[in-house]
């Protein structure tokens, strides 16, 4: 219950501070950010991280990926705060997936869509167009 209370006055600046680590140190958390955490019931919140545990338990991402037969391309900031080691987590799904594109992205953290968007979007877009079948509005 306390949990529950405390979570209906959270101020700004605890849920900015809670959502640093998804971002490279020194980066400016988002104010949509903080107020997508607010709009959150606290069970959604407190259910979370143990959603992720299941899941992640029942069969590690980088196998989930080489089952797929997809096309794989994995991209982590280089100043991840989440995943302890962002360097040998890129390595893990090169070894599960050889021909998957992995990249370290520097100066981004947990979120590179939001910390680089150019750079991430220039890679997913070149990585999704580089299957693509060549025809005539494909060239």
């Amino acid at each position: 219950m306390l949990g529950e209370a405390l979570w209906q006055i959270k101020p700004d600046f605890s849920v900015r501070d809670g959502l640093s680590v998804a971002f490279a140190p020194g980066y400016d958390v988002p104010d949509a950010f903080v107020k997508d955490v607010k709009r959150l019931t606290y069970t959604a919140y407190d259910d979370s991280p143990g959603g992720n545990d299941d899941f992640l338990d029942e069969e590690p991402l980088d196998q989930r990926m080489k089952a797929s037969g997809k096309p794989l391309m994995v991209l982590m900031g280089a100043e991840e705060q989440i995943v302890n080691d962002p360097q040998r987590a890129l390595d893990q799904y090169k070894r599960a997936v050889p021909q998957a594109e992995i990249h370290l992205i520097t100066g981004a953290g947990h979120s590179p869509n939001v910390e680089k968007p150019r750079e991430t979007a220039g890679l997913v877009l070149r990585f999704t167009n580089s299957d693509l079948p060549k025809g005539p509005k494909n060239r």
